[in-house]
């Protein structure tokens, strides 16, 4: 029995009395064991959200960094696309007009050759029909130059513009035997060859 001797049990007052000293030293050490435990249990909790919210900073600067790069290869991207769409505009549109002064150039020398060294087999060419397509050449290689940019000077290729608009001849009457009044050009059939060889 745990009572004392008076009462019938087996220990005596000072007995109970030193057990309860030790009793109340356990107690003791329980209670301090048992703050300690949560205080350390605390700071861990303190340096686990800590660290875990300098991870999730560190993360999410990270994340921000990588949407930027995103967005930026994306607009990048998209720049390159508008710059090739653009390219091959504008390399179609130079390869229409160059294609285009290469036919008028050609139309020319068929109409010179045709009427310098006429043939039953080839069409009859007047000089006045070779004048005529002169100005439209001259026209042709002025857009040319200007949309390659390569005029030597402003003052030249003004010049070459005033006298695109000027090289159609001045056309002179006659008359012929019959009465019948026939066109003719002011400028002689050679000057003309020798002006289109220039142009070219």
């Amino acid at each position: 029995s745990s009572g004392i001797n008076a009462e019938g049990g087996n220990f005596g007052p000072e007995e109970i009395e030193k057990y309860r000293k030790k009793l109340e030293k356990c107690n003791l050490k329980i209670d301090n064991c048992e703050t300690f435990i949560l205080t350390e249990l605390d700071g861990m909790e303190s340096k686990c959200l800590e660290g875990a919210a300098e991870i999730s900073a560190s993360f999410e600067a990270r994340l921000k960094m990588f949407i930027l790069d995103v967005a930026f290869h994306e607009k990048i991207n998209s720049w390159m696309s508008n710059c090739q769409v653009k390219i091959k505009t504008e390399v179609a549109a130079c390869n229409m007009m160059s294609k285009n002064l290469k036919h008028k150039i050609e139309k020319l020398k068929t109409l010179i050759d045709s009427c310098a060294r006429p043939h039953p087999d080839k069409p009859v060419v007047r000089p006045v029909e070779v004048i005529a397509v002169i100005p439209e050449i001259y026209d042709l290689f002025q857009k040319r130059i200007n949309y390659l940019d390569c005029s030597k000077t402003a003052g030249a290729a003004a010049t070459t513009t005033s006298s695109t608009v000027k090289i159609a001849p001045e056309q002179t009457s006659a008359v012929t035997a019959t009465g019948s009044e026939i066109i003719q050009p002011e400028h002689d059939f050679h000057s003309v060859v020798n002006l289109t060889k220039n142009i070219m």
